[in-house]
């Protein structure tokens, strides 16, 4: 309980502090909630300047310097991307770190979680302005001809007569169940649709915002049969009874509104099958539900900003094995955050003379975005390995810089140590990388 006029317990803070030539780690947070650590310098630290685990929470790093960040003895002879560590090691989601600067290393100079992209791009307002989802359900009086179903529900009136069945507008959609879609309350009691003698329409109205194809699927029990048109052009027929059967309808359209509509007949059973309506539109890895939100969109980079709170962002990285590397998400069973990320930026990175790479990640499950990147000097820019359930790997890089060869390298150990060549294919260069006091 919090009594009023209590006092406001701080923040744990590391400000203005100066750690040097320690045999161990600078600074180490081990499920600590919250902590601001700011204008703290970190010289000749072993292994890891800075270790977060993804047990804290409310982590605050800015405008720490990092310099000479060693490896421990045992370590010496080990290929230090085998065994991989880091000056800032940023193992905590949702961690904000601007402003930092590394120098020195034999190691990574970031590896951190990326912050997540912003939402999805969204058409404008007018262009899913006629976004829609609407089911008609009529009753037939015996067995149509399926060529004809759309004609029927198209034109039948719904008068109070027909009860059971209806026409609804909604927002999202399950199935086809029409003892549910058109139940209705009469006299306090709940009045099923009918599950016989019916044809039904499920019309979708969606968004493509660009080119490419969009993919619909659900499960019906249509004894009578069914057909599916796209844009008024019929595109499937099944004559054959279907109970319960999946239905996959493929619409390869241009950008603008489209309209596929899956007609339907019924004699006896209307199952109310649990085959939901899913829709996996361009570059979308996955099924999703049918909703409003969801055919608003089509191949959705830019994923809105791709972020505009910049919580990871403005870190340098000078003289390491790899500037900065994207953690993927924690898979582990004592990970605090499994949430899988979909897309996450990567804001603003600097990175100069890494003998390996400047940007990276390894085993990435999200698409990505890097942007406002300078990567000068390095042996590899930017360079990202996925792994995903598909081949729908992305890397977006927006407005960066690479620069093969500043002419700020070319001193004698520059090109010596901590440099790719013929005979040093992995840059280790005999250790002897820029290091404060050596």
């Amino acid at each position: 309980e919090i009594l009023e006029g209590a006092p406001v317990i701080p923040d744990n803070t590391i400000i203005g502090c100066s750690f040097s030539d320690g045999f161990n780690y600078g600074v180490v947070a081990m499920g600590l909630q919250k902590l601001v650590m700011a204008n703290n310098v970190l010289a000749r630290t072993r292994r890891r300047a800075v270790d977060i685990d993804d047990q804290c929470a409310g982590i605050e790093l800015r405008d720490n310097m990092a310099v000479g960040v060693y490896r421990d003895a045992y370590e010496r002879l080990q290929v230090a991307r085998h065994v991989p560590s880091a000056a800032f090691w940023i193992a905590a989601s949702g961690t904000k770190m601007t402003g930092n600067l590394v120098s020195g290393g034999f190691d990574i100079g970031y590896a951190f979680r990326a912050e997540d992209c912003g939402p999805r791009q969204t058409a404008a307002a007018s262009d899913t302005a006629g976004v829609a989802i609407n089911y008609r359900s009529v009753k037939l009086d015996g067995k149509p001809d399926v060529g004809s179903l759309k004609v029927i529900v198209d034109e039948a009136n719904i008068t109070g007569v027909d009860a059971g069945y209806c026409e609804r507008d909604l927002e999202a959609i399950t199935d086809h169940c029409n003892r549910r879609l058109c139940s209705t309350m009469e006299d306090d009691r709940t009045i099923s649709g009918s599950k016989r003698n019916l044809a039904a329409r499920t019309s979708i109205t969606f968004a493509a915002l660009t080119p490419g194809k969009w993919v619909f699927a659900t499960g019906i029990d249509a004894g009578w049969g069914y057909v599916v048109y796209l844009d008024g052009t019929l595109i499937q027929r099944q004559d054959k009874a279907t109970h319960p059967g999946p239905v996959v309808m493929e619409a390869e359209v241009d950008v603008g509104l489209h309209v596929i509509q899956l007609y339907h007949a019924e004699n006896c059973c209307d199952s109310c099958t649990r085959n939901p309506w899913v829709v996996k539109a361009p570059g979308r890895e996955e099924f999703e539900p049918v909703s409003l939100g969801v055919l608003s969109g089509g191949e959705d980079m830019e994923f809105g900003a791709p972020s505009s709170t910049r919580a990871i962002a403005d870190n340098e990285a000078h003289s390491m094995q790899i500037g900065h590397m994207v953690l993927p998400w924690c898979r582990g069973k004592f990970c605090k955050d499994k949430r899988k990320q979909e897309c996450v930026v990567v804001d603003s990175p600097v990175a100069w003379k890494c003998s390996h790479m400047g940007v990276s990640s390894v085993d990435q499950g999200a698409l990505v975005v890097v942007r406002d990147a300078v990567v000068s000097d390095s042996h590899i820019g930017v360079a990202f390995d996925f792994f995903r359930s598909s081949d729908n790997n992305r890397l977006w890089i927006l407005d960066t810089t690479l620069i093969a060869d500043s002419g700020l390298s070319s001193c004698e150990d520059s090109v010596a140590c901590m440099a790719q060549s013929a005979s040093d294919v992995q840059g280790t260069g005999g250790r002897c990388t820029s290091l404060f006091g050596e």
